[in-house]
């Protein structure tokens, strides 16, 4: 690609980056906020389809004018947890200590979600000891620390 805005391509994105500067100086008052973002968003979208697109398209290691694509590795590692654990286990001989020992080093991260938890322990007639603030790791008080936070999102209206 070149920055020719005699090929096509070269055009298309002049136009873009016109658009986007344009865009930027647009005074957007509060009323009109969420309209705006929303048609970003909705743009933005369409770029990232139209890039998905494009991108599928390379095969392998190749360069243009600006960018190359390389060829990465990466490795998908699954993890066979009972027998991580049974082998654990078996040379230290607690469980629970193992676990302790496992999540402190960082090698494994517990993700709790929150829902199948609640059902969980309904199902085992287990009490629920939720507390409106953080919690860490042997808080004598909590099992679930709940701090609620606003976030705003942009929806579209049915016209």
């Amino acid at each position: 690609m070149t920055d020719d805005t005699q090929d096509p391509i070269g055009q298309a994105f002049y136009q873009l980056d016109s658009a986007i500067s344009y865009a930027e100086r647009v005074f957007v008052s509060d009323g009109d906020l969420p309209d705006f973002v929303g048609d970003l968003d909705r743009r933005i979208a369409r770029l990232r389809d139209l890039r998905k697109r494009h991108f599928s398209e390379i095969d392998g290691p190749t360069a243009g004018h600006a960018y190359r694509a390389v060829t990465q590795r990466a490795a998908k590692r699954t993890y066979n947890t009972q027998a991580i654990l049974a082998e654990a286990t078996a040379e230290a001989g607690d469980l629970t200590g193992v676990i302790h020992d496992l999540i402190d080093s960082g090698a494994v991260r517990l993700q709790w979600q929150w829902l199948k938890l609640r059902d969980w322990l309904i199902r085992n007639n287990l009490p629920l000891h939720l507390v409106p603030r953080e919690i860490e790791d042997g808080d004598p008080d909590a099992m679930v620390g709940e701090v609620w936070e606003t976030k705003v999102r942009i929806e579209g209206i049915e016209q």
